[in-house]
């Protein structure tokens, strides 16, 4: 059997900002990232939060959940939009991303973007 490596992506939008990330586990809010697109199996808008551990980052929503080993990352990017290499990536799309901030008509970040490598048997 030979492993080969391919390019995954998850795009989250923030709904809350990232004040979590220095909250004890017991006191943080709930739902505070949106699963707005990738090439993970979940349905677009399924709501959740990112935990980040010492080995992986874990986007857990009612769904399911996506552990994302830190070693796995190639990419990270927290911008107002997702941007157009992102977009452009060559990888099966389970729900295309798309940019909401012209509706906002915001410069304020709000999605979160990790492309990393997956390995498939």
């Amino acid at each position: 059997m030979t492993r080969r490596s391919l390019s995954v992506c998850l795009v989250l939008v923030a709904s809350f900002g990232f004040s979590n990330f220095a909250r004890p586990k017991e006191e943080q809010l709930p739902r505070q990232f949106r699963y707005a697109g990738g090439t993970e199996s979940l349905s677009e808008g399924c709501e959740g939060n990112l935990e980040m551990n010492p080995d992986v980052m874990t986007f857990r929503c009612w769904e399911g959940k996506i552990d994302i080993p830190y070693s796995a990352i190639a990419r990270m990017e927290y911008r107002s939009e997702v941007s157009k290499r992102v977009r452009k990536m060559k990888v099966k799309w389970k729900v295309r991303p798309v940019t909401v901030a012209t509706i906002l008509k915001t410069k304020k970040n709000r999605f979160f973007t990790v492309v990393y490598r997956s390995e498939q048997t």
